[in-house]
């Protein structure tokens, strides 16, 4: 092989291997317009805003034309990872360009592997859309994280832009988080993202997006899509809910008293997941992509071993968890659930958080949960290239160096955050 073959014949073997075992490939699309030739460069991810409509037909009457409105966005190639190596032993080291089975290309291809699957599952995973978080109750049946209080519990504001929550009342007389089922008396810390609702004894709101946290008892949102205006019922609507009295037995999250309004915030406490409850879970997660109309093919579970472990136990029990148990394993699946392809990928991939509030609070032991990401292909958009790929000669020595970069990004859309959910579940 000539020398000036060796980064390309490098850079050809590391992404065919990195194509063949990464799962960003499969479970994330390519489908922007644009060239990348450099860091900082935007491609273009186009997205409709509507539904096209589907009308009823009068004969003798002109159809109405509808014109569909694409709007584009940006997905910035925001990721620059490297290579930098020297090539001294130059006949050794071509034999392991040349053979991808090489531990060479083998280590490069893992380390390009790791950094973009992490990327995409410890950062996007909190793009899913607000609701879309799984368990909805925690483990005492209750909802997962009931804020509010006797009296006016949540009040709120909306201007164009934003709604703001206040919390008003501390049913415990405590300005911290109390004991499992009591209404909290403070906004834990990191809920950005994370979906909010208001509720009352006889009703509740939709799901809204959490944008900020200004203060322990404060914080704004907006539409899950974050919109303002639209369809259905958004945050100009909130205020409408009927007869916003608290108390009685109809309302899981509150055991009784006063009048007003109290809310919740989803995914703020994980379950243990075991070969009982594994299948209920995923099947959650199912109907969660189901409520939002997401297509039946092109699903991806995303999880770690300790998870594929318990699923093989729990196939032996449930006939529709199908393990596979082939030597070849492409794009690290193992299996097929609920309709999920089920792809397995080492836990230091994962996003991992501690309950937020276990640490102030004496009613349980804190868990450190995995965010486990169930998503449809449409959900994020991945885009990549290996820039440059060249043998240099080293600065201080009678050798060569080869330096390859590779830059990269993803992009959640706003309404695509509907094609995404995640469980948050420890072992």
């Amino acid at each position: 092989m000539a020398l000036s073959n060796y980064g390309e014949q490098f850079a050809r073997n590391v992404l065919r291997k990195f194509y063949a075992n990464a799962i960003t490939p499969v479970i994330a699309n390519t489908d922007y317009e644009g060239e990348i030739k450099k860091a900082g460069d935007r491609v273009n991810v186009l997205m409709f805003l509507d539904d096209i409509p589907l009308s009823d037909y009068s004969i003798g009457t002109d159809m109405v034309i509808d014109h569909p409105v694409d709007t584009e966005a940006s997905l910035i190639i925001d990721q620059k990872k490297y290579f930098d190596f020297d090539i001294d032993a130059v006949d050794k080291q071509f034999r392991y360009v040349e053979d991808q089975e090489s531990t060479l290309i083998e280590n490069a291809a893992k380390a390009l592997e790791k950094a973009i699957d992490s990327r995409l599952l410890k950062i996007y995973i909190e793009d899913v859309r607000a609701g879309n978080r799984v368990p909805k109750k925690e483990r005492s049946g209750k909802w997962t994280y009931a804020v509010g209080d006797t009296g006016t519990y949540v009040t709120i504001t909306t201007s164009a832009t934003v709604a703001t929550a206040t919390l008003t009342g501390m049913r415990n007389g405590d300005s911290g988080v109390g004991a499992e089922g009591e209404e909290q008396g403070a906004f834990p810390v990191d809920i950005i993202g994370r979906g909010f609702r208001i509720d009352s004894d006889l009703t509740h709101s939709d799901w809204y997006r959490i944008t900020a946290r200004t203060s322990s008892t404060v914080l704004t949102f907006n539409n899950w899509d974050g919109s303002v205006t639209g369809g259905g019922q958004t945050i100009m609507g909130i205020m409408g809910l009927a007869n916003p009295r608290r108390g009685g037995e109809t309302d899981p999250q509150f055991d009784g008293g006063g009048a007003g309004y109290g809310c919740s915030i989803e995914g703020m406490q994980s379950t243990q997941v075991t070969a009982s409850n594994v299948y209920a879970l995923i099947t959650e997660l199912a109907e969660v992509l189901d409520k939002n109309d997401i297509p039946q093919d092109n699903r991806h579970i995303s999880v770690p071993p300790w998870f594929k472990s318990i699923l093989v136990r729990a196939s032996v029990l449930q006939p529709d968890i199908a393990m596979y148990h082939e030597e070849v394993v492409l794009n690290g699946k193992v299996g097929r659930v609920s309709g999920f392809d089920v792809h397995m990928v080492s836990d230091d991939r994962f996003s991992t958080d501690a309950d937020p509030f276990s640490a102030s609070s004496e009613a349980w032991t804190a868990n450190s949960g995995y965010k486990i990401l169930a998503n449809h292909i449409s959900y994020v958009t991945f885009a990549h290239k290996w820039s440059e790929s060249r043998v240099v000669d080293a600065e201080n020595q009678f050798a060569k160096l080869y330096q390859g970069l590779n830059l990269y990004g993803f992009k959640v859309l706003n309404l695509r955050r509907k094609a995404g959910a995640y469980l948050y579940g420890y072992v």
